[in-house]
């Protein structure tokens, strides 16, 4: 009996494993009769997986990486998927909080390709008269460029009583005073920045900061008191000035471009605010 038995459970076992072996070249044996072709590199239950979204995945690898990065990325894509289904299955796509992060997701992502069009629409041919005007008027990225170290403080946007009370301060010390007192958390940290990417207005203020004053930028969600800590002359001349005059005419042409068509889509939407949202700048709402 026990002999038997033994011999029962046995066969069942073998029976089992030989069929759970069985399993995976079933289904290796459907994959070869039914492999996918053509843009078709994968299939998941109905979806499918192309090369474009192949591509699309693999756009920031480094074109010597992407023979190696190839089968986890498509791993990556199968998991991504079936996960998704997944999600689909138990009524995430419905959820309140999904339905708002994907028209976030959407608006965004039609805005930049937006603004990608009216930047290529935007851009003309820069003389050399145009560079070296700009770089006469400009000399903070070329002839007096100069790398900053700063002493700087990273804090949460204040409140307006914390704001008047910082605006005073000589020193980056003044301003810790007034953080604690408030128990303003903050972190300090020494970045280096370059005079050529910053906007003309913040190279005008570093300009005029006097020794040990710090230059405050509130901002959200997160503002900074500066001090220049040092000051290294790096001056570009010759191809490279001119570089870096035609890439800010460049930008400049852009930005002015997209704020102007901003402008005017603004002018021509229907736009009205409820009571106490009404932002400073807005203009009155058509009738």
């Amino acid at each position: 009996m026990t002999k038997q038995a033994h011999t029962g459970r046995r066969f069942y076992r073998t029976t089992f494993l030989s069929a759970a072996m069985a399993l995976p070249l079933i289904a290796a044996g459907c994959n070869r009769h039914n492999a996918p072709s053509g843009q078709t590199i994968a299939t998941v239950n109905d979806g499918e997986i192309t090369t474009s979204d192949l591509q699309l995945e693999m756009a920031n690898v480094p074109p010597g990486e992407r023979k190696q990065a190839q089968p986890l990325v498509i791993k990556t894509l199968v998991d991504r998927k079936v996960l998704a289904e997944y999600a689909k299955t138990q009524g995430m796509d419905h959820n309140p909080d999904f339905i708002l992060q994907l028209r976030r997701t959407t608006e965004l992502m039609l805005a930049e390709k937006a603004a990608q069009q009216i930047a290529a629409s935007a851009r003309q041919p820069i003389s050399t008269s145009e560079i070296n005007q700009y770089l006469d008027d400009h000399p903070d990225i070329a002839s007096n460029r100069r790398v900053l170290t700063l002493d700087q403080l990273t804090f949460p946007l204040p409140n307006k009583a914390v704001a008047t009370e910082l605006k005073p301060a000589k020193t980056i010390n003044d301003v810790i005073v007034v953080l604690q007192r408030h128990n303003v958390k903050f972190t300090r940290a020494q970045p280096q920045v370059d005079t050529a990417g910053l906007p003309d207005d913040l190279n005008s203020k570093m300009d005029a900061l006097q020794p040990s004053e710090p230059l405050i930028i509130l901002n959200s969600p997160n503002s900074t008191a500066n001090v220049i800590a040092d000051s290294k002359p790096m001056p570009l001349d010759g191809d490279a000035a001119a570089d870096a005059a035609r890439q800010r005419i460049a930008m400049k042409q852009t930005n002015d471009a997209i704020q102007q068509r901003g402008l005017a889509l603004r002018q021509q939407a229907k736009i009205s605010y409820a009571e106490g949202y009404v932002p400073p700048s807005a203009p009155r709402s058509k009738p």
